[in-house]
């Protein structure tokens, strides 16, 4: 995110005053943006800091530092973005008895295939045929979890989504921002209730009993490789090609 391509600026021992400018209007947005990253309002301010010291960084020359808050500018951008598609969604109306009837025989496109829902006030049970989250691309795990209220974070080097809610937290790792290709690497944190072999079920679809420590998972699409980080207090899963 922005405020992570902010702390790794180095500016050095200024020496003229263009320079001494931009580090203190550098410093300046640096504390805008950690403080309000994760509101639009916040988000605002932020671009608007980045903007004055872009402009005083532009004049001192400092070529390298411009290069990284405008990357930083764009990651700030993306996320207003989201923020203002979440806020503008309106609430999903309750499907009429034709829309269930469709559900029911062709299953529901906007959650993972291997899941499923009971329709409301029914034993009646819709079966998931969307995309598991292994195969998002960076468009698709970006709206999916942003309609479902996690708060989403985007970053260009390297190019992910990370989307987090309550204790759960999803790390889309793609080759380039945008990519209409699956993530290279999908890192999850899952809930602390939910044991591995599900939280792998529910991201490739695969069945928990053909999951074994070691061996790739077998889906349609192909083999995805796998490995756990567990120990106490802590389970973290790495799908495809992670490296460690």
């Amino acid at each position: 995110m922005g405020l992570l391509l902010l702390a790794s600026l180095n500016l050095g021992a200024c020496q003229s005053k263009a320079a001494r400018d931009c580090q203190a209007q550098f410093q300046r947005a640096q504390v805008v943006v950690q403080n309000g990253a994760s509101s639009l309002e916040g988000i605002d301010a932020g671009l608007q800091a980045l903007d004055a010291a872009l402009e005083r960084c532009t004049a001192a020359g400092r070529d390298k530092e411009v290069e990284q808050m405008n990357l930083a500018r764009a990651a700030l951008q993306r996320n207003s973005e989201t923020l203002k598609s979440h806020a503008t969604r309106t609430k999903r109306e309750k499907p009429t008895a034709a829309e269930v009837e469709r559900l029911l025989k062709h299953g529901d496109p906007n959650c993972p295939k291997g899941m499923a829902y009971r329709v409301e006030g029914s034993d009646r049970e819709i079966r998931c045929s969307g995309l598991q989250p292994v195969r998002m691309n960076w468009q698709n795990a970006r709206d999916y979890y942003a309609a479902r209220n996690f708060h989403i974070v985007t970053t260009e080097a390297p190019p992910s989504i990370r989307a987090e809610h309550g204790s759960e937290l999803f790390v889309f790792t793609y080759s380039k921002v945008d990519d209409t290709q699956p993530p290279r690497c999908l890192t999850i944190y899952p809930d602390s209730n939910i044991p591995w072999q599900e939280a792998i079920s529910r991201a490739t679809g695969a069945p928990v009993n053909r999951l074994k420590p070691g061996a790739p998972i077998k889906t349609p699409e192909g083999d995805v490789a796998f490995r756990i980080d567990e120990g106490k207090n802590k389970l973290i899963i790495y799908l495809g090609d992670c490296k460690p």
